[in-house]
């Protein structure tokens, strides 16, 4: 059903069982039309770290990794060369929201705090924190302005906030 590498193991297996008979050319014949209209790999990476997660930013040519020490950077897409300097918190589990039109990303890591990157400069724009709440997850919206968290409390009420990103005001909360 549209899996094509995945059904070369079971082309290679039914070769494998039928390895007696003179079908040879006829399971060749499958493993190749397979194989030609499978996606070619086009380009291979080997970095000196584990590589967690993989994004594409929505810049042309440029893809975010994350590695085992929680920190991400961008990387052009055909050298694999780092385009600008690693950014983050750092932290266990940290997760990521890019904007696709602007140079700046969201982290979190379900504390209660999150931040804002400038990805180019690898600088923190600015941190969010919410006393006594753990954020869950945030969103940064496609234009960077705007950046919605999910949050929960120990007492059981949860939140959707909604933070303007370039104003210092308390965030807009959008239910619970």
């Amino acid at each position: 059903s549209g899996d094509m590498l995945g059904g070369l193991s079971w082309f290679a297996e039914a070769w494998r069982l039928d390895a007696r008979t003179d079908n040879d050319l006829i399971h060749r014949i499958r493993l190749g039309s397979v194989l030609q209209r499978a996606p070619a790999l086009v380009q291979m990476w080997f970095q000196d770290r584990q590589v967690k997660e993989a994004f594409f930013t929505g810049q042309e040519n440029q893809l975010l990794l994350s590695d085992a020490t929680g920190h991400w950077q961008v990387y052009d897409l055909f050298s694999g060369k780092p385009l600008y300097r690693p950014f983050g918190m750092g932290l266990p589990g940290e997760e990521i929201s890019l904007s696709p039109r602007t140079s700046t990303a969201v982290t979190t890591a379900e504390t209660n705090r999150f931040s804002l990157w400038d990805y180019q400069s690898g600088g923190q724009l600015r941190e969010f924190q919410r006393p006594g709440k753990v954020i869950e997850h945030a969103v940064l919206r496609p234009d960077g302005r705007w950046i919605a968290s999910a949050e929960a409390s120990p007492d059981g009420s949860d939140a959707l906030l909604l933070w303007n990103c370039a104003e210092q005001a308390e965030p807009v909360e959008l239910g619970h």
